[in-house]
């Protein structure tokens, strides 16, 4: 589905307001919310974890607000 697929691509470039919207919208729309986790925030999210592990991503967690996640 092309919104999964667009909350999925947000979330790995970090605009974490439109995937809000996003998810919104696909919930306005009945898509299921495990539809939602499976094939839009969770496939966003393994990339990020992948990146993080291979040390690709440092980040300081003093920094970094919840409330972007």
């Amino acid at each position: 589905m092309e919104l999964l697929d667009e909350i999925s691509q947000r979330l790995q470039q970090g605009m974490t307001g439109e995937v809000k919207r996003l998810v919104q919208r696909a919930i306005d729309e009945g898509v299921p919310a495990q539809t939602i986790w499976e094939e839009g925030l969770r496939s966003g999210v393994i990339p990020i974890v992948a990146r993080i592990w291979r040390g690709r991503v440092v980040f300081d967690v003093r920094t970094v607000d919840p409330r972007d996640f």
